[in-house]
């Protein structure tokens, strides 16, 4: 039996919803420490659980402290530049539908 596809919508029930972040949570905390290792970058991810609490992890070589210093270095017309660009090809993706 494999995998089915289910539509990326918000879980109906805060019990649905509190399901599937202590499912995927672990998965994404991985991908920030692959992405820090295999790129040698420094990834900062922040996610707070849907009861509110808040969750911080680092991936790379680098600590929270470093992260943010070289984060307030950058010109903040370069940030919005940054997001901007990330938005725009956001908006030319494809929807895709996850897997459970």
């Amino acid at each position: 039996m494999g995998y089915t596809k289910v539509p990326m919508e918000a879980r109906d029930t805060l019990h649905h919803r509190k399901k599937t972040y202590r499912k995927r949570h672990p998965v994404l905390k991985r991908r920030v420490e692959e992405l820090g290792v295999l790129c040698e970058a420094d990834a900062v991810l922040l996610m707070f659980s849907p009861s509110g609490h808040p969750s911080l992890f680092c991936g790379g070589t680098s600590d929270l402290a470093e992260i943010l210093e070289k984060y307030s270095k950058v010109d903040p017309t370069e940030r919005e530049n940054r997001k901007n660009e990330v938005i725009a090809v956001r908006s030319h993706e494809p929807k895709l539908v996850g897997y459970i």
